[in-house]
């Protein structure tokens, strides 16, 4: 969940375990970009990848990727199925996440949104016929808090969960707190802080996916 314009983690992961991904963005410009791929499957990577946000389509090697590999949601993932969710540009506009907390322009309500519709993880369950979910992958600005609290009330419990804690970049005491009680919660769930980069990614394994790998 939270597409941007770099799926380079998914394309390496689907190109060595054949793997079926589920991409959730309702960004325009998150899906512009996801229909470029599509326009492109089959195609050889013909250059490395980029070290800021944004990859070249050039960049994947999409040779063996088919169809039935990728799907993409056009709905913003949330805590509320069929809500109107307005997410927020961000202060510098050459950027290309949106987010529902606007923790870029101080949580301003004032500036420039869109309004999209929202589902939540049960719905992408139900609708993909998901009955383990295997791994999760979050980087949706601000909305992760809510959005794994839910998760966890509802016992779905990912063997792992990727996340970045993005309101981490603000330095407040309250976000750190914020993302305390979180990971409480998680630890409370069976949930291990296995791997950190950069202070605010994190992976999350369940103790016992753990216990396999050992």
């Amino acid at each position: 969940c939270g597409v941007g314009e770099d799926i380079s983690f998914d394309i390496e992961m689907i190109n060595k375990y054949k793997l079926k991904v589920i991409f959730v963005d309702p960004t325009p410009r998150s899906i512009l970009y996801f229909d470029k791929i599509k326009k492109n499957l089959g195609s050889n990577k013909s250059q490395g990848y980029s070290s800021h946000g944004y990859q070249n389509i050039n960049s994947y090697d999409l040779s063996q990727i088919k169809n039935d590999n990728i799907n993409f949601v056009k709905q913003a993932i949330w805590i509320k199925s069929d809500n109107k969710v307005k997410l927020y540009y961000p202060k510098n506009k050459l950027n290309v996440s949106l987010s529902v907390s606007n923790f870029s322009n101080g949580y301003r309500k004032d500036t420039d949104f869109i309004e999209v519709k929202s589902l939540t993880y049960n719905d992408l369950l139900k609708q993909f016929n998901i009955t383990k979910l295997t791994l999760i992958k979050l980087d949706i600005e601000g909305a992760e808090y809510e959005v794994i609290f839910n998760l966890l009330k509802n016992n779905i419990l990912p063997d792992q969960i990727l996340v970045e804690f993005d309101e981490l970049y603000t330095y407040q005491l309250n976000k750190l707190g914020k993302y305390l009680k979180l990971h409480s919660y998680l630890i409370k769930k069976n949930y291990i802080s296995a791997k950190t980069n950069h202070f605010s990614n994190q992976l999350y394994l369940k103790r016992e996916c753990l216990k396999k790998l050992l």
